[in-house]
């Protein structure tokens, strides 16, 4: 959704420069994953397309792509736990934490280990299943979120994350996949205890409760309070 806005904004300063030749070109935005996006682009089913993931080299089949930033964003991590057992601190996680979650290595909110540090003490009579949400599909999220947990996990808990990443990777059988960023926040806010991953303006937008991540600081920050410098700082 928030990428659709962008999209938006941008088609609206093109037709303002230019009206004669927009009106001539189909113009439409389809939620549907940006390994989708892209094989329907590098298929010629359409001329343009829009997707967080780069046409690498190797799949240009020698054609001439021309590819443009447009908007920087943050990906975040978002739960459905009842405000009742997470305070107002909100839900705070380790990057440790969260590869055990999404691995299944913990599965169930009251596991101590959510507890460590002092963290999370609203969780421990919460004797419920972490509902484990990603996307379906080749997904630009996904692509990012597992290069997190890649990432973040090397130095610290490297067997905690094993699935490496990509825009599609091998998750746990226990887990739930859903279509689009859509599905995911249907998901979240239809179904309690539940966690996964989507763009943070999409989330925010829809009242999605934001986990909070320990940076390396050691402090536990979101998208909200690190703000567009944070956003920067971390794609530097």
């Amino acid at each position: 959704r928030a990428l659709s806005r962008s999209l938006a904004r941008a088609l609206a300063l093109s037709r303002s420069r230019d009206l004669a030749l927009i009106a001539m070109v189909a113009r439409s935005y389809r939620g549907i994953g940006s390994s989708s996006g892209k094989t329907e682009f590098l298929a010629k089913k359409n001329a343009f397309g829009c997707s967080e993931v780069p046409v690498y080299e190797d799949e240009k089949r020698g054609e001439e792509v021309l590819q443009l930033p447009m908007v920087l964003g943050a990906m975040s991590v978002f739960h459905s736990i009842p405000d009742a057992h997470v305070g107002t601190a909100g839900l705070e996680l380790t990057p440790c934490m969260l590869a055990k979650i999404f691995s299944r290595g913990i599965t169930r909110w009251n596991h101590p280990l959510l507890r460590e540090g002092g963290a999370n003490q609203g969780l421990a009579d919460v004797d419920e299943e972490i509902r484990v949400y990603h996307r379906t599909r080749g997904s630009s999220t996904t692509n990012f979120f597992t290069q997190y947990l890649h990432e973040s996990t090397r130095q610290d808990c490297p067997g905690d994350w094993t699935a490496s990443y990509g825009t599609t990777v091998t998750w746990a059988a226990s887990t739930n996949a859903v279509v689009g960023s859509g599905g995911m926040s249907s998901a979240l806010q239809a179904v309690p205890y539940g966690i996964g991953y989507i763009d943070s303006g999409h989330g925010h937008d829809d009242g999605l409760k934001e986990v909070k991540l320990q940076n390396l600081a050691g402090n536990f920050v979101d998208s909200l309070s690190v703000g567009e410098a944070g956003v920067l700082a971390a794609a530097d």
